[in-house]
């Protein structure tokens, strides 16, 4: 990452990606504590560090590819 590279990314541009189909649903899982990953206020935006981001997203990838790789020992 340069240094002019931003590390995170908005919640606004994100949460549907974490199953949420509004940006008030997702705010309101953040404040309860409830969303999947931790956030942080950057100003007043509501951002994820990128590295947790990709992180959460590799590690649901993996397993659901041990997932289909168990579904296909069992067939």
């Amino acid at each position: 990452m340069t240094d002019l590279e931003i590390s995170w990314v908005a919640l606004k541009d994100v949460h549907q990606h974490y199953g949420f189909s509004s940006l008030g649903a997702a705010r309101n899982a953040v404040a309860a504590g409830r969303f999947p990953v931790p956030t942080y206020k950057m100003g007043r935006l509501i951002v994820i560090d990128k590295v947790v981001h990709d992180e959460f997203f590799r590690r649901k990838r993996e397993a659901a590819l041990r997932a289909l790789d168990n579904n296909n020992r069992g067939s």
